[in-house]
């Protein structure tokens, strides 16, 4: 039989399989296309009161609800501390930190309480102060030679240029080191270098790059006492060491991992965005890794976004699934009263 009268028959039989009818998104996420393409439909998850719908694929497994329900029905003496200052809130009244700090509502995982809280006072001390400049920097390496670094992200938030506005006044940079473009991840870490979400990547030479971060980390953190920040400080620490860049002992940082451990058990940059309902894409890629961690800093050093977060009641959840897509996952509305009543 000639080869292509043996393909042809492989072809008819693969078309009498059938598909596989997915029942729940466990089986399969489905998406706008996945379920415009499927003949058999699968049926959509529901969606129910106080759900999270910033990224429901991982918030019903590995996070707690933002409703203050969840705290009240544990039974725990912070509860109704918690409620009163809830209350305050959706009343507009202003909640000063002294008040914040000198609330009964946290219950920090036992054992590392007095840490936890002197930690959170640190961080809350030098972003509230509003004084200091910010620059969160992110570098992703070659997955196969964790020395070459690929590429850098900055961004830089300075809250004096941002006291009259509304939306802050923030700096994204993402530079790709033009000596190694050609190494691609893809195998163990995600391959986002050409998905900076600001639109436009700078290639510079690897000497170049150096200068940037000397000049930026020079005037920001020494000159003007400014705030290092980064979600685990101390691998960016070590990228710096390769570039040959030595960041004084005594510059202030905040490392963002440090201040979602005290609320969660969960420790990537992923799952921290997805605590504080914070939309993201394209993690991996330096420079939206360091525009969202300075996001994600920004929101956990706000007492009033930890508050409505239940960012201050340690949860021993679930640990999250690596799930490297930034697919949205659908959910069915029965009731649209129900969302209209979570959205206001």
């Amino acid at each position: 039989m000639q080869f292509s009268a043996v393909m042809k028959q492989v072809k008819s039989h693969v078309s009498r399989v059938q598909k596989p009818v997915y029942k729940n998104l466990a089986q399969k996420k489905v998406s706008a296309v996945t379920y415009q393409s499927l003949s058999n439909r699968p049926l959509l998850p529901k969606y129910e009161k106080n759900i999270s719908i910033t990224d429901t694929s991982i918030a019903t497994d590995a996070s707690p609800s933002n409703s203050p329900e969840l705290l009240e029905s544990s039974g725990l003496p912070a509860a109704k501390a918690l409620a009163q200052l809830r209350s305050r809130i959706a009343k507009g009244d202003k909640i000063h930190l002294e008040e914040y700090l000198r609330s009964k509502h946290f219950v920090f995982k036992e054992g590392r309480e007095e840490r936890s809280m002197a930690y959170l006072k640190h961080a809350l001390g030098l972003v509230l102060s509003k004084t200091r400049p910010i620059i969160s920097i992110d570098c992703e390496s070659y997955e196969r030679q964790h020395s070459k670094v690929t590429e850098v992200g900055i961004t830089v938030f300075d809250p004096s240029t941002s006291s009259s506005s509304m939306i802050p006044h923030i700096k994204p940079i993402h530079l790709i080191v033009e000596e190694h473009i050609h190494l691609r991840n893809g195998r163990y870490v995600p391959d986002n270098k050409d998905y900076f979400s600001n639109g436009t990547s700078l290639v510079v030479k690897e000497v170049d790059a150096i200068k940037i971060l000397k000049v930026l980390l020079q005037k920001l953190l020494v000159e003007q006492d400014g705030i290092f920040m980064g979600h685990a400080v101390s691998a960016e620490v070590k990228f710096f060491r390769l570039l040959g860049i030595l960041l004084p002992e005594t510059i202030n940082k905040i490392d963002t991992l440090d201040l979602v451990r005290i609320s969660r058990n969960q420790g990537s940059l992923r799952s921290c965005l997805r605590s504080l309902d914070i939309p993201h894409g394209y993690l991996h890629n330096a420079g939206n890794d360091a525009y969202y961690t300075l996001l994600a800093g920004l929101g956990l050093t706000d007492p009033v976004t930890r508050i409505m977060k239940n960012m201050d009641v340690y949860y021993e959840g679930e640990k999250a699934k690596k799930v490297h897509h930034d697919r949205s996952t659908f959910l069915r509305v029965d009731d649209v009263d129900v969302l209209i009543s979570d959205l206001l």
